[in-house]
């Protein structure tokens, strides 16, 4: 092998190397799947943005998460609603209720599908939702209340 063939070669290998480790440090692993720590790991930090008021921060991650979960265990294992609620909360927190509700409802039918209508959790999500849609029309009829001529 020639002399600057080598020295391509050389720069070839490390720039393969280098564009791996950036994949690797943006996206969680080497081939950008990522793993259910990764999904649960996201979501701790989504949680501790979401104490902090930093919603649109914790947004992306929650999404991330969200992407990882459903593809790790399926779109109606019961782990994958929690992900789904979370992201719903963030919505809700910011007042895009009709992002919110939407990922309310999929929480809701994952749970019933795979516990039943009478299990805990399911009761759990069923609260928060109508709590929510609750609040927001008790919330729009009082705002039309005050803005009413």
């Amino acid at each position: 092998m020639a002399t600057g063939d080598k020295s391509r070669s050389i720069r070839w290998a490390k720039s393969l190397v280098l564009s791996l480790v950036i994949v690797f440090l943006l996206d969680g692993n080497i081939f950008g799947q990522g793993t259910l720590e990764d999904a649960t790991n996201l979501n701790q930090r989504v949680v501790q943005l979401y104490q902090e008021g930093r919603y649109r921060e914790a947004i992306p991650l929650a999404e991330r998460a969200l992407t990882i979960s459903e593809r790790v265990l399926g779109s109606k294992h019961p782990q994958v609603a929690v992900f789904f609620n979370d992201l719903a909360v963030l919505y809700y927190a910011q007042g895009d209720y009709r992002r919110a509700e939407p990922l309310y409802q999929r929480a809701l039918t994952i749970r019933e599908r795979a516990l039943g209508p009478v299990h805990p959790d399911v009761a759990k999500v069923s609260t928060t939702w109508l709590n929510s849609t609750g609040l927001r029309e008790t919330m729009v009829k009082l705002n039309r209340s005050i803005n009413a001529p």
